[in-house]
């Protein structure tokens, strides 16, 4: 069914530090197909010239509008506030620094099934100028659907490339500062209604040194351990999922409890085995000729390997 043009459209931006890319990708929301109802921006105390460049902005486009921190509140939470200060209809996520397809709403919403809560696109990383023949990547399978288990411990829901309705954001709010928000967006959407994923490259992320959420030069042992770490917590909040289907919730907490004692040394037999058992669902997301190899080496690294 064809979607009204009277559709209101917020696009909600967080930013911190980023004049440099910063109005490239204004000047790419602001030119969408789509009519922007409102693009409401949060600036997290910046101490660049991110602040100037949006007041300049904002002094020719009626639609924006800015608001700043006087004390940070972190990636977390101010997106949090960013969201809740929107009032369209639907909200479509932006970073600072990347660059959106000029019809990157219009397609999103006209793809968007009635029933779901919350769809996004595929999207590519860049250096330097954009690319102009964009090519998917072979290496994932997108979440999709209403099943959270292969959101246990990744997530192919990127907060750029997501749209949602308003009505996930009263059962996901308050966000958790240490759960990236898209990630828990996508969970509580599993659970009430189902994501839908759009294939089409309609953002260009952009990599730099100063990603807040790609950071460079991290070892495989430090980006495990980090991992071990925020997975426990992240499951510790999964299991509270608003509307959970009580086979995912214990689904969740025995592979938080299995995960845990395997960082204390314990069970990492039987953690291993409960990977191995649910692999289909936990590593969803992980596409490989020999599936089962991989699925193996990450299981046996996750049940084994301390810290």
């Amino acid at each position: 069914m064809p979607v009204s043009t009277h559709l209101q459209v917020s696009v909600v931006m967080c930013t911190y530090n980023g004049a440099t890319y910063l109005a490239e990708q204004l000047l790419s929301i602001l030119r969408q197909s789509w009519p922007i109802y409102e693009l409401v921006v949060v600036d997290d105390a910046s101490t660049d010239a991110t602040f100037s460049i949006l007041e300049a902005f904002a002094q020719q486009h009626a639609c924006i509008r800015l608001f700043r921190n006087q004390q940070q509140l972190g990636y977390n939470k101010n997106f949090e506030r960013a969201l809740t200060l929107a009032t369209g209809e639907v909200l479509a996520i932006a970073d600072q620094d990347d660059i959106w397809h000029p019809q990157k709403i219009e397609r999103m919403l006209q793809a968007w099934p009635e029933g779901s809560p919350l769809i996004y696109c595929d999207s590519i990383r860049f250096w330097g100028e954009v690319p102009k023949k964009p090519r998917p990547g072979h290496l994932m399978n997108r979440v999709w659907g209403t099943d959270p288990r292969p959101l246990a411990i990744y997530n192919t829901v990127c907060g750029h490339a997501l749209i949602l309705r308003r009505s996930l954001l009263s059962l996901a709010l308050p966000f958790d500062k240490d759960i990236y928000y898209d990630w828990w967006l996508a969970l509580v959407a599993t659970c009430n209604g189902g994501v839908t994923y759009f294939p089409e490259i309609l953002v260009y992320q952009r990599q730099h040194q100063h990603n807040a959420s790609l950071p460079l030069n991290v070892t495989k042992a430090a980006a495990y351990a980090r991992d071990r770490k925020m997975i426990l917590h992240n499951l510790s909040r999964f299991v509270d999922t608003p509307n959970i289907k009580e086979e995912d919730r214990k689904f969740f907490e025995r592979l938080r409890q299995l995960w845990q004692q395997s960082m204390e040394g314990k069970s990492g037999p039987a953690l291993l085995a409960f990977l191995l058992r649910y692999r289909s669902h936990i590593y969803a997301s992980k596409k490989r000729k020999l599936a089962i190899f991989s699925q193996l080496k990450r299981s046996l690294r996750y049940a084994f390997v301390k810290g």
